[in-house]
């Protein structure tokens, strides 16, 4: 079986590999564990993409479902040292490719590079050359998708923060920002008569008497899951799937790798204004990510103005980090909801003069 065949030749493959990354990039740092377990997958990459048995499939055979962008940021996620794009990392992927090709059809390899392993041959199996047809475009998907710097970076950055940290700060992305201004401008907006949270709250957003709140605050979840439901049921459709388009932007893609494949929405609002917050977790919904996005006309936002979010790291009472974001317009935090050690607080919107508008989406992973 092929499959076999290869497998005898992998630690042949990543040595030999290793060997000429050293001879040629003689200055090229890197960890030889690590290196060699990258070559191992790259190998395990084009056995699956050429639908060799006992390889990782990019399309579910089973229902015909494209699972290519799913494998793809699989092994995206794990490699190590070919995660950044540089000479080193392309031409040890290249050289892989170039010595996968030779093995799976039994091709000798001369004049090698390593001491350690020799190339393993098998007459009874082989690929052919209308088989290793699509090799060169695989490599370079390989190359393209799994040892891109400026965009591995930007997604180990972001998992950085989300779950060290608790948040990332970002903006919105600007057909977004677009719409939600534009449910600000052709919505009726009211004076928030029964809270201190809001200056004012859009039309459909009903002030809720039914729902009463013991002034102990025992039953405050309780009390918020219902104003929540209420929340949602009355938002337009249109702001609903503002938010739905929101989770599916690009720049959620590094959290997308380390959660089920379909987010979706368990609770929006808008409103203007804001209150005085004490740190806490939303348990409004349960929900493990909340996107605050923020839209001011103000060209830059005075912290004396209030209105900002703090966000804290906090341990057995002990504060590990902490940060204050000012609702500048654009501004977007994403918050890890589903840990309890993350809080975020907010400041009362001092200057009532400003407007200060708030668009927050909650949203629950699924399959």
């Amino acid at each position: 079986m092929i499959a076999n065949l290869i497998e005898k030749n992998k630690d042949f493959i990543a040595e030999e590999v290793i060997c000429y990354t050293e001879k040629t990039y003689p200055s090229y740092h890197f960890d030889y564990e690590l290196f060699r377990r990258d070559l191992h997958m790259v190998v395990d990459i084009l056995m699956g993409e050429l639908r060799v048995e006992g390889g990782v499939y990019s399309v579910d055979t089973k229902d015909d479902r494209d699972d290519s962008m799913f494998q793809l940021n699989r092994y995206k996620r794990s490699f190590t040292q070919l995660r950044n794009i540089c000479n080193e990392s392309i031409s040890a992927i290249e050289k892989a490719t170039e010595l996968f090709q030779s093995v799976v059809q039994n091709k000798e390899i001369k004049d090698t590079y390593n001491n350690l392993y020799q190339q393993v041959f098998d007459s009874t199996v082989g690929l052919t050359d209308e088989q290793l047809e699509p090799l060169e475009t695989i490599k370079s998907l390989i190359v393209a998708n799994s040892a891109s710097g400026a965009e591995r970076n930007y997604h180990v950055d972001f998992i950085e923060e989300f779950f060290n940290n608790g948040f990332v700060v970002t903006q919105m992305p600007q057909n977004i920002q677009q719409k939600v201004w534009q449910h600000i401008h052709d919505v009726e907006w009211v004076y928030a008569k029964l809270s201190t949270t809001y200056k004012k709250v859009p039309a459909w957003y009903h002030e809720n008497k039914k729902h009463y709140v013991d002034p102990t605050g025992f039953d405050r979840p309780e009390y918020e899951r219902k104003l929540g439901d209420d929340i949602f049921t009355n938002a337009p459709q249109s702001l609903i799937d503002v938010s739905d388009e929101l989770i599916r932007d690009k720049i959620f893609d590094p959290l997308k790798m380390y959660r089920p494949p379909n987010p979706i929405t368990k609770y929006l609002h808008l409103w203007n204004g804001a209150e005085n917050s004490p740190h806490h977790v939303d348990g409004i919904d349960g929900s493990d990510i909340i996107v605050f996005c923020y839209l001011t006309e103000e060209q830059e936002w005075k912290k004396e103005w209030g209105g900002y979010i703090n966000l804290l790291k906090e341990v057995d009472s002990k504060i590990l980090y902490s940060r204050t974001v000012l609702p500048t317009n654009g501004t977007m935090v994403i918050v890890n909801n589903a840990s309890p050690i993350f809080k975020h607080g907010v400041r009362n919107l001092i200057n009532r003069d400003v407007n200060r508008y708030t668009f927050v989406c909650h949203y629950t992973w699924t399959f």
